[in-house]
């Protein structure tokens, strides 16, 4: 009776068992869209990227995809100038790209991707909000624009506004580095 009763037991168990992970629940498809096809341009990304600036100054971009697949970090530095570090996170939001810029401005622009080419490989975000913003005349960034071009290369623009006008736009074309 007990060897019976402790058959029945495990059995029980072992139904419930393969009822739990075969009604696990499974995280639907990514539905392909421009965003998502953006995103995965980003993700590819992963690594360390160089680039020089108009003045001869090199710049870096290093990416990285973290938290399970649905976030990309970029860090952007300049040769000489650790004071110049910024971070940037893209991640998707729905149907939508967005992006939160940690900014040596002191702020913290977040932007969605207003403008995508169908194959995700021209994005354009614009302005949503901010954190540590007195008002929107305040220096922030307000556009970023990422070009992802044939032979592995890409650019990025990112627009600084103050008091309603643009004041500058920083645009640089990065390869992979080779260190």
């Amino acid at each position: 009776m007990k060897t019976t009763l402790h058959r029945i037991t495990l059995m029980a168990l072992g139904a419930l068992l393969v009822c739990a992970v075969g009604s696990r629940a499974q995280a639907p498809a990514a539905e392909s869209t421009p965003a998502t096809a953006a995103f995965e341009r980003l993700k590819a990304l992963t690594g360390k990227w160089e680039a020089t600036r108009d003045d001869g100054r090199k710049v870096y971009k290093t990416f990285e995809v973290t938290a399970g697949g649905s976030a990309v970090t970029e860090k952007y530095e300049e040769a000489g100038r650790p004071h110049m570090t910024m971070f940037t996170v893209f991640y998707l939001e729905g149907r939508d790209l967005v992006l939160n810029h940690y900014c040596v401005a002191k702020n913290q622009p977040r932007m969605r991707a207003e403008k995508i080419s169908a194959s995700g490989d021209d994005v354009q975000f614009l302005f949503t909000g901010a954190t540590n913003l007195a008002s929107t005349d305040a220096g922030h960034m307000y556009r970023a624009v990422y070009q992802f071009h044939s032979g592995g290369e890409f650019s990025s623009a990112w627009t600084y506004r103050q008091g309603g006008q643009d004041r500058f736009t920083e645009s640089n074309r990065f390869r992979r580095a080779t260190d």
